[in-house]
């Protein structure tokens, strides 16, 4: 769930909501719709998106087949675990779940592959590729958690 509507309920737990509560749940709700479609069209192009990025990727550095076994493999994997991870975030309305749940551990792993850069040009493309591809206003909802993404798994790692 939401963190800030999970709050609000544990909060309100013995009480009525109050009017100001009630808006921010009217408000969650009222987008659910066009959040879970959005959904619905990146489940359905996942396959193809997922696929021209990380082939985008080995064509960008063909030295990347020699350092790692099963790049393409590992990669598509990766990939497609982040773009859902982003579109659960994206229904759940929250970036919390995404930093909390899947970044700093998988910016870990990139780290100690020496992936960073591959990683910058391939989930950039798949930024821009979901631009190019899904309906605008499904793509102004994911957005934010595929740009949070490559800041995120981009970042030099901490000392």
């Amino acid at each position: 769930m939401n963190p800030q509507i999970d709050q609000m309920f544990s909060s309100a737990e013995g009480r009525y909501l109050e009017p100001v509560e009630q808006a921010a749940l009217i408000d969650f709700a009222s987008s659910l719709d066009l959040r879970l479609a959005a959904m619905r069209e990146l489940q359905e192009k996942e396959s193809a998106l997922v696929a021209a990025c990380v082939d985008e990727m080995l064509a960008s550095d063909p030295g990347l087949h020699e350092r790692h076994v099963e790049v393409r493999e590992k990669a598509i994997r990766d990939m497609t675990l982040v773009l859902r991870c982003c579109a659960t975030a994206m229904v759940r309305d929250s970036d919390t779940y995404l930093q909390q749940r899947l970044l700093p551990w998988f910016r870990s792993i990139l780290t100690a592959f020496e992936m960073q850069q591959a990683a910058q040009a391939a989930y950039t493309s798949l930024h821009e590729r979901c631009g190019q591809e899904l309906d605008p206003s499904h793509f102004a909802l994911i957005s934010p958690f595929l740009e949070s993404t490559v800041r995120e798994l981009t970042k030099p790692p901490t000392q």
